[in-house]
């Protein structure tokens, strides 16, 4: 290739996404993703999007990039849920699995990249935000501010993007289920204690060990890094096979008419807005204790 189209062809691949909900940062090998989607960094199509653009651009990066840093500009959140207009639309489709796919094939990505994926978790975390969480390498979270609630099943629904198969490997079965038959608020000292997270810090203290154990991943090459991930997957058996069984049960959970009034409560009731999202399992218990 001529050296002209040579430069054109590495700039295009070196080059940041152009994205509204996400900033990229590039630096010494460490990209920061900041997550800026007002007002509670809903999973809606938009920030869906530029996940995938995302998960793409990275996946072309080598060792330009060999750490992932996210976090949050949005005070109280993370990463919300799934937009719950995506959900009813999947409960209404008569053949649910490919949307269910496409989610777990999107967070799936971000597990297996090469670069260490690291989240910095201040404000709220639940549902779809969650298992994209999950699937990510080393999750960190700061005490009196990370909030982590697994909330499905208080609509009537199941996690459908991972969470089946990595709550339960993280935490044990019977936290697991805990965790999603009980839809309620975790702290990051329980977070921490569970195994949903590898530490809960003070907000002082999260910046400086995060950005220390970052660099420290960045100055090995990408190569050992996508190694070491493998050969840690290797202990996870038939990962496949649950997701295909988490397909399988969601299906029939959406196809419970049960699970559409549930969400339509849940948005009549303030779900969805930042003072309802504030209080997520306060809200689902209102909605546990209705008449039906």
């Amino acid at each position: 290739m001529p050296t002209e189209l040579n430069s054109i062809a590495t700039e295009a691949l070196t080059r940041r996404p152009d994205l509204q909900t996400l900033d990229v940062r590039v630096e010494r090998g460490i990209a920061r993703v900041t997550i800026n989607h007002q007002p509670i960094n809903l999973m809606d199509v938009t920030l869906l999007g530029e996940l995938d653009q995302l998960v793409d651009w990275l996946a072309t990066q080598g060792d330009r990039v060999r750490v992932v840093i996210f976090q949050s500009a949005v005070p109280d959140f993370f990463l919300a849920h799934l937009d719950l207009d995506l959900i009813q639309a999947t409960i209404g489709d008569p053949d649910p699995d490919a949307a269910l796919e496409s989610f777990q094939g999107l967070v799936t990505r971000y597990h297996q990249l090469d670069q260490v994926t690291i989240a910095k978790v201040e404000g709220r975390v639940g549902g779809g935000g969650s298992e994209l969480l999950l699937n990510l390498d080393l999750r960190f979270a700061v005490r009196d501010r990370a909030v982590f609630n697994q909330f499905e099943t208080g609509l009537g629904i199941l996690p459908a993007g991972s969470g089946s198969q990595h709550l339960p490997r993280l935490l044990g079965r019977g936290r697991a289920l805990e965790v999603i038959l009980g839809h309620d608020d975790v702290d990051a000292d329980i977070a921490e204690r569970y195994g949903w997270v590898n530490r809960a810090f003070d907000a002082a203290s999260i910046d400086a060990f995060v950005d220390r154990l970052a660099s420290r991943i960045a100055s090995q090459p990408l190569w050992l890094l996508a190694a070491a991930k493998r050969a840690a997957d290797a202990l996870v058996p038939s990962f496949q096979h649950g997701l295909e069984l988490e397909r399988e049960a969601s299906r029939s959970a959406f196809a419970a008419p049960e699970s559409q009034a549930l969400i339509a409560d849940f948005l009549a009731r303030g779900g969805q807005t930042v003072s309802g999202e504030r209080r997520l399992a306060e809200l689902l218990g209102e909605l546990s204790a209705s008449d039906r």
